[in-house]
């Protein structure tokens, strides 16, 4: 009988499913070749030798041989299953460098694979797959030498960004990747960024971007010459510097500066209905530095507005230079109502009369204004005894014009006077006095 060992060198793992004994051998047919023996075993990484032996039954001829054929080494899809219990499969690693680079489009760039198991030991003749993808296409096989490194060679035709990975393909999984980027560097274009600003302010940053590769010099980008006013300049980048074998290409930019703002703003103002307008007068803000309005508004209220509201105060007319755009902002004229004043007129009487008229007067009218409903005016409660009382109005209008005020009056009760008359009476002499009475 005799065994053939199957062993997974990327996991140093040989193991057998038979196992070496002669139990195994019984019943082994000899006129032709046994069943496919498997054995395996645990080896260290390197280059083997592999020795088969053989054994009799004990029948004390030498007539046992092993013929080998097809002997073979593979990999354990599946330690874990494949294995005999306890088996630790050797992983293997895989680093590519340099990891990352730039080159000028045109010209080549090689990569080297390392290849080692997790001993740190070198795996020699390990085939690597190379694939290249990205801004550039490329493919190729390469072997690793003793110290377990590969290479691999292509060059970059089209500008951009390639990803180049490697592959462990011994069998027809990877058993260890690796990857690495390689920019092609086109030459660089640098771009002023437009830009924008108002009339007044301060210059923005000026900014640029760049185009097919890295600059290892940033440029400087401004505007030369006066740009203060309204309009458009050019916007100039220069002092860039590249890396090897790329030039500097630069597209201007344009600062646009646009008009500032100049606010009218009418002032909010009052007064009382029947009183004159106030003075219409405005706020101006916006103006840069000692510029001036060319022309100063007009302001006002247009349309009738004596009743008590609201009314617009607007603002025109007015003008700058070119370097501004004039906005307005209305304000509001407020018309408060006039008040009207009902005073009650204070009054007497005597104890004992009855009440005078009670009337009133009344002041804060505007123009021709009148009341459009008269007031009553009363003395609550009792007040026949002799004081003093007061005399309120209620009830009166004038108008949404109009706020009414009441002022009281009094009403005076005096004291009525009450003549006592002696009644005249006679006697006798020498006779006693009546009564006396009076009325």
């Amino acid at each position: 009988a005799y065994e053939i060992y199957q062993c997974d060198w990327s996991s140093d793992v040989c193991s057998s499913d038979l196992g070496l004994s002669a139990a195994n051998a019984s019943g082994t047919v000899y006129d032709g070749a046994t069943t496919l023996l498997r054995a395996n075993t645990q080896v260290a990484p390197g280059a083997h030798s592999l020795h088969l032996s053989i054994f009799d039954q004990g029948d004390a001829r030498y007539d046992s041989a092993v013929f080998v054929n097809n002997l073979r080494t593979s990999f354990v899809p599946n330690p874990a299953v494949n294995c005999v219990p306890g088996a630790q499969p050797v992983s293997t690693s895989m680093t590519l460098t340099p990891a990352t680079d730039a080159s000028p489009v045109g010209t080549t760039h090689t990569v080297t694979a390392k290849l080692k198991d997790s001993n740190g030991v070198a795996i020699p003749n390990g085939p690597v797959s190379f694939t290249v993808t990205g801004a550039n296409t490329a493919s190729g096989v390469a072997s690793t030498n003793p110290a377990g490194n590969a290479t691999f060679t292509y060059t970059g035709n089209l500008a951009g960004t390639d990803q180049i990975s490697a592959c462990y393909l011994p069998v027809t999984t990877c058993l260890a990747t690796a990857s690495a980027t390689e920019v092609w560097n086109p030459p660089v274009v640098v771009t002023a960024e437009p830009k924008t600003k108002v009339y007044g302010t301060a210059d923005p940053d000026f900014t640029f971007t760049t185009s097919g590769g890295t600059l290892t010099t940033p440029p400087t980008c401004g505007v030369s010459g006066a740009h203060t006013s309204v309009g458009s300049y050019p916007i100039t980048c220069s002092g860039a510097a590249a890396g090897p074998d790329q030039d500097v290409t630069y597209v201007a930019g344009q600062l646009t500066v646009t008009p500032a703002t100049v606010t009218i703003a009418a002032d909010n103002k009052a007064r009382q209905y029947g009183a004159p307008d106030p003075a219409f007068t405005s706020t101006t803000s916006g103006l840069v530095g000692s510029d001036t309005l060319t022309t100063a508004p007009t302001c006002g209220v247009s349309g009738a507005h004596a009743d008590v509201g609201s009314y617009p105060i607007t603002c025109s007319g007015a003008a700058a230079s070119n370097n501004y755009t004039i906005a307005y902002t209305p304000g509001t004229l407020s018309v408060g109502k006039a008040t009207v004043t009902i005073t009650a007129t204070s009054r007497t009487k005597t104890y004992g009369e009855g009440d005078p008229a009670l009337t009133f007067t009344t002041s804060g009218l505007v123009g021709s204004d009148s009341l459009t409903t008269a007031p009553t005016c009363t003395v609550s409660g009792p007040h026949a005894n002799v004081g003093t009382y007061p005399i309120t109005c209620s009830g009166a209008s004038a108008g949404g014009n109009y706020d009414v005020a009441y002022v009281a009056g009094t009403l005076t009760v005096g004291q009525a006077e009450v003549v006592i008359t002696a009644v005249p009476g006679s006697k006798v002499y020498g006779t006693a006095d009546p009564a006396f009475t009076a009325t």
